[in-house]
């Protein structure tokens, strides 16, 4: 199947640019046009709302990809191809390795929203009082499978001092290896609010990148960044580059 003019267009226009993404949302294709190995230096690969059913090994060949997104496409499989970004049906009913998804989206009556999930993060659970919206089993299940059971806490945030009842113990019983705490409190009068902030405290400290030294470089570059900041909040990608060296 040959790919349509326009999107070879974009394709030799992001490779001379060298640009870090490239959008393909909406463009009705059928299949990752082949030109995209070519893109060695791209990043992340945007092709959301499209009729895509199978992906190419071939895009596990592009070194500095980080993730592709796939959303609202009708894929019936994805093979051993990594940097994935999913549906949640479409995982669940296609079931990758959890390596292979760097995120999901996940919808709600109002939006929807991009989650990456990692192994170097600590994550909060906030029970909605409002709502009584605490589907926490779903998410401490997503946590658990593609964060390699990272710290999570769940934070009870009463309104009028209302509980909100959990089901604390079977939680804690299925979810042992990552559920660390459970904190009953009251922000608006700051009820344990200082036990809250010393855990965190503690679980931050035992994170598996806190504490390591960093270059001096690094350094340097944030000093550029925070500079850049302080006069707008955008930076050029070449600005960026330059800054950081790359």
């Amino acid at each position: 199947m040959k790919t349509p003019p326009h999107i070879l267009q974009a394709i030799q226009s992001n490779l001379e640019q060298e640009e870090s993404i490239l959008d393909f949302r909406g463009q009705a294709l059928l299949q990752v046009p082949e030109e995209i190995k070519e893109l060695t230096h791209l990043e992340h690969l945007l092709l959301k709302d499209n009729a895509i059913q199978t992906l190419p090994e071939w895009l596990n060949d592009l070194p500095q990809l980080e993730f592709i997104q796939l959303n609202i496409n009708p894929l019936h499989e994805v093979g051993r191809v990594r940097h994935l970004v999913l549906d949640w049906g479409v995982w669940w009913r296609l079931q990758p390795d959890p390596q292979q998804v760097v995120g999901l989206w996940l919808r709600w009556e109002e939006g929807e929203m991009l989650v990456f999930l990692t192994k170097r993060s600590l994550y909060a659970l906030v029970a909605d009082t409002r709502e009584e919206r605490t589907n926490f089993y779903d998410w401490l299940s997503r946590v658990e499978l593609f964060s390699d059971n990272s710290p999570v806490f769940i934070v009870k945030n009463q309104k009028d001092e209302r509980a909100v009842k959990l089901g604390e113990p079977s939680l804690k019983e299925r979810f042992h290896q990552s559920l660390k705490a459970v904190f009953d409190c009251n922000l608006s009068n700051n009820r344990g609010r200082a036990e809250m902030l010393a855990f965190l405290q503690y679980q931050i400290q035992q994170l598996p990148y806190v504490g390591q030294a960093l270059p001096k470089t690094w350094l340097k570059v944030r000093e550029q960044l925070e500079q850049v900041g302080a006069t707008r909040p955008y930076i050029a990608q070449q600005e960026y580059v330059s800054a950081s060296g790359v």
